[in-house]
């Protein structure tokens, strides 16, 4: 009897055990069928911010001297981006380093103390387009030896990226209709959107020259791209004269 009543625990204990995948297997069963489609719209912006990353690298056989130069040179070039109409609150520094600088030694082969290298970097932000190359010119003279980077956005791209969503929407049901039509039934309502925005910059053939012999930089065009992935439910399709499709 002890042993029948320990047999029937293990055959419930297994059928407990099977019944949560059968459980989940059996409620994918249930979900209504849908339609899975991706969306894309763009729309195209003049810039009207660049970004900088400059940055004053000085070396020097002791690592004082080496900070003196760079200090030297940084105040230089904040001079220069005052001069500029660059307000303090869009200058931040992004990086400051002292590092030693080592050379190798063939004949002892080994590598020896050469000095110590200082580095300052500068993120400066500008509404300024078309002061960008005459704004490099002088930072570069200034003492700014290391030209990191320079990005152009828009400031404001709520308005763009909302006309951008609105084109994904509309391309995401396009897509949809014509999977629904190819497969004989209708897209259903919505169940679902998920969403990926981003900026792609589109270099512009037109140079802006703040000055003859300024550095010719192209803002170009940013395109504000949004990706969206919409679920619709499926729907029957109706029949020829309004009716539904008989079944």
């Amino acid at each position: 009897m002890k042993r029948l009543t320990v047999d029937w625990i293990i055959v419930l204990s297994l059928m407990a055990f099977c019944a949560v995948p059968l459980a989940a297997w059996a409620e994918a069963q249930r979900e209504p069928p849908a339609i899975a489609v991706q969306g894309e719209g763009t729309v195209a912006a003049r810039p009207d911010r660049v970004t900088i990353d400059v940055a004053v690298v000085s070396q020097a056989a002791q690592a004082d001297e080496a900070l003196s130069r760079n200090t030297r040179a940084m105040r230089e070039v904040m001079t220069v981006l005052s001069r500029h109409g660059v307000q303090e609150r869009d200058t931040q520094t992004r990086q400051f380093a002292v590092t030693p600088v080592y050379e190798y030694e063939e004949t002892r082969r080994r590598q020896r103390l050469a000095g110590f290298q200082v580095t300052n970097q500068l993120r400066v932000r500008s509404d300024d387009l078309d002061g960008v190359g005459a704004l490099l010119d002088s930072l570069v003279a200034a003492g700014a030896n290391r030209i990191e980077g320079i990005t152009f956005d828009v400031k404001d791209a709520s308005a763009l990226l909302d006309e951008a969503r609105r084109q994904a929407i509309a391309d995401a049901r396009r897509r949809a209709e014509v999977y629904a039509e190819a497969a004989s039934v209708a897209v259903g309502p919505l169940l679902s959107v998920d969403e990926a925005a981003g900026a792609v910059p589109f270099a512009g053939q037109r140079l802006a020259m703040a000055a003859e012999a300024a550095v010719p930089v192209a803002p170009g065009e940013l395109q504000l791209r949004v990706a969206v992935t919409v679920r619709y439910g499926v729907a029957e399709a109706a029949a020829e004269g309004g009716a539904p499709p008989a079944r």
